[in-house]
């Protein structure tokens, strides 16, 4: 009877800690969808910090996702200290340390990845996350990718970077402007889809992960983000990349595909516009175009246009994804000529 007792209590238990623990994760999963749904709807909660978002880094992210999700709420969600080690203590971040910085429990990188990437069968509210995604978070996730893929690409420039940070935070003699010296890191910010500001905040973020050695995990999290929400940026990055020929090709094969995509989006679009008349003479000239497309692109390859192209069949790509881009931009012109109406 006694045993029967002890089993049934232990069962009991276990049912329970299930129960909590599923709770705990269904509470989780409704408070971050929260916040995705509504990052439109934020406002910065840290009135000391300039509010750049949607265009500035990870703080300036986190002070308007505060509106919905604290650092506090957050911790309690995990149900454990995010932390190992650091300044931050009581439910409170201290962002203005000079000796030291937070080490983040690998598991917490985990359980924050498992947690925040949502990926739903609910066509209607993908469509929604989506969209913020694009809007809100696009330019940080792509910038600390590329930081990230760059400080990799450069082991020993790393290696003596964390030296010296460390070095630094030993003698507790760290500059207030610390990460100015990496606004141009690796002349990112000459393309004008990265800033500078936001750069040399991701350069030091990485720096960090490499000494609390949660940057593999962390990475692991903003490849899972990239692929749910912007894997045509994962496949161009990948593209450039590209060593061998058939790798080329494939690349060459994509980049045409996808702009021939964004041409039938942006015809359906001005059709959609148009009247019956106008509609039938929009047809005939993309017909025409369709046609002068091919030729032309054998055109350019014959006179040489793209005789830094090796092979033949990816430069043809290459002409007709150009081509194509080019028609893209005239349509997209005519929308806008006809919404100025």
């Amino acid at each position: 009877m006694k045993t029967n007792f002890l089993s049934a209590l232990r069962y009991g238990v276990y049912a329970l800690s299930l129960f909590s623990v599923s709770t705990f994760a269904a509470e989780g999963d409704i408070v971050i969808k929260n916040v995705w749904r509504n990052l439109d709807k934020t406002t910065n909660q840290c009135p000391e910090v300039f509010d750049y978002f949607p265009n500035g880094g990870i703080l300036s992210f986190y002070c308007r996702a505060k509106t919905f999700l604290s650092y506090e709420d957050l911790q309690k969600l995990y149900g454990k200290n995010i932390y190992r080690q650091g300044p931050h203590a009581n439910g409170v971040l201290n962002l203005h340390d000079k000796e030291s910085f937070g080490y983040y429990d690998p598991e917490f990188v985990k359980w924050l990845g498992d947690t925040l990437i949502i990926n739903t069968d609910d066509k209607m509210a993908q469509t929604h996350l989506q969209a913020m995604y694009d809007n809100y978070v696009t330019t940080l996730a792509r910038t600390y990718y590329v930081v990230y893929k760059a400080l990799e690409a450069q082991p020993e420039f790393l290696q003596q970077e964390k030296a010296n940070y460390q070095a630094l935070l030993n003698s507790k003699t760290v500059p207030d402007n610390y990460a100015e010296q990496y606004y141009d890191f690796a002349s990112l910010n000459t393309d004008s889809s990265y800033d500078g500001n936001v750069i040399k905040g991701a350069v030091l973020f990485w720096l960090r992960r490499h000494i609390d050695d949660t940057h593999k995990p962390f990475f692991q999290n903003l490849q899972k983000l990239l692929t749910t929400y912007d894997a045509g940026f994962l496949r161009h990055d990948e593209c450039m990349q590209a060593q061998t020929p058939s790798q080329r090709l494939s690349c060459a094969e994509y980049e045409y595909t996808e702009a021939d995509k964004a041409l039938n989006t942006t015809y359906q679009q001005l059709y959609d516009q148009l009247g019956a008349d106008k509609q039938t003479r929009l047809k005939e000239a993309q017909r025409a175009w369709l046609v002068y497309r091919d030729t032309n692109a054998k055109l350019l390859i014959v006179t040489g246009a793209y005789k830094g192209i090796a092979e033949e069949d990816i430069a043809m790509l290459a002409a007709k994804k150009d081509l194509t881009e080019s028609r893209v931009n005239e349509l997209q012109a005519l929308i806008m000529e006809l919404n100025q109406q």
